[in-house]
């Protein structure tokens, strides 16, 4: 099929995934300029009437819908053999990648993109459309962190008498449908409910409820056991939340959650309490953490108070001792300057005196030469 022009406008590049009924391929609409997924029933059941009312019922189905988490079906039409539907491309990767790369979600992730599907879903519970194959698989994310539900392949119009299919018959991926499906009974809004609940359980435990070896054991499991507390795989799941995921997996279609709105406010409120609301003993970690950072604090004041004190009282001392220095210094210079002031004076008058002295004697000869003279 790649490379092929079908309905000479779409091209078809490559192939995103197949199953049990078609394959999907990526494909290039010429006219609208834009990326395609394109559904083409598998060549091997063409010949099968049920197959073939199955695969035209999804693209009624799908066809009656337009909302942003729901993948949008563009297109419809039959070439030669071929049936196949153009629907959105959804340009990111399925629910259950993301779950396999993460392990398991938080509460709080988990909770939005449920409130995502919720929305989805009552849009088409709105229209009586059943979907009846809730599984990770079938929920696709975009880039921007939009949830799509996609593949209606077993849908159901709840006013419709013909299920396409036969009585007792178990339609549905078997990990994740609900026990009225694994009766084979007639199905509600609720079914869809309780395999969101499961994809719930999933994406913050990263495992479903129910496993075993057979599927016949499942199928009981799904009847007869009940749920499995999830806080014991993952004890952060908040108490809010696991009453919800409780809820929506009843056993009693009656006791849960009867429309998709209902479940979605549920959520919501499951979710403020888990933004808003803390464990004791996260409440008294985070009160002993700020008692011992106010008391590092308070310690650290009076530490950088004394600090400041004490060198406020260095530079006292040191100012005191300099001015005691500069003052000694200015004394000696002072006596310095004396001292040579005294010398200085003390040279002068030896000077006056010896020259006073020296005139006398010369006085004094002169005399006693004038005297002999005579």
């Amino acid at each position: 099929m790649e490379g092929r022009l079908l309905a000479e406008r779409y091209q078809i590049h490559h192939i995103l995934g197949t199953g049990g009924m078609a394959t999907v391929y990526k494909a290039y609409d010429k006219v609208q300029d834009r990326p395609v997924a394109i559904k083409i029933m598998n060549q091997r059941l063409i010949y099968d009437h049920e197959y073939v009312r199955r695969f035209v019922w999804e693209a009624q189905a799908t066809g009656r819908l337009s909302h942003p988490n729901i993948v949008n079906l563009y297109d419809a039409g039959q070439e030669g053999p071929l049936y196949y539907m153009v629907m959105e491309y959804v340009e990111g990767q399925a629910l259950r990648q993301l779950i396999q790369s993460k392990k398991r979600l938080s509460a709080k992730e988990a909770i939005q993109i449920a409130i995502q599907i919720c929305s989805g879903l009552q849009h088409a519970h709105n229209h009586g459309i059943i979907h009846r194959d809730i599984k990770p698989h079938n929920i696709m994310c975009t880039p921007g962190g939009r949830y799509k539900v996609a593949d209606f392949g077993i849908a159901r119009l709840l006013r419709n008498t013909n299920n396409l299919t036969k009585t007792g018959t178990i339609m549905g991926s078997i990990h994740y449908f609900s026990p009225e499906q694994a009766r084979g009974h007639v199905i509600g809004f609720p079914s869809d409910l309780y395999s969101l609940g499961i994809v719930m359980y999933e994406m913050v435990t990263g495992k479903v409820p129910f496993h075993a070896e057979e599927d016949i054991a499942i199928v009981l499991k799904h009847i007869q056991t009940p749920v499995p507390d999830p806080r014991k795989i993952n004890p952060d799941i908040p108490a809010e939340f696991t009453q919800v995921l409780r809820k929506s997996m009843e056993k009693d279609p009656k006791k849960r959650f009867q429309t998709a709105e209902e479940m979605k406010k549920a959520l919501q409120s499951a979710l403020h309490a888990t933004s808003k609301e803390k464990n004791p003993t996260s409440r008294r970690s985070e009160s002993l953490t700020k008692t011992r950072s106010n008391s590092r604090a308070f310690s650290l004041s009076n530490a950088d108070r004394s600090r400041s004190n004490a060198q406020a009282q260095q530079r006292t001392k040191l100012e005191l001792r300099r001015k005691r220095t500069d003052d000694a210094t200015k004394k000696k210079w002072i006596y310095l300057i004396s001292a040579i002031a005294i010398m200085i004076l003390f040279g002068l008058l030896l000077h006056s005196c010896l020259n006073s002295n020296n005139q006398e004697s010369n006085q004094s000869i002169e005399q006693t030469k004038r005297t002999l003279v005579r």
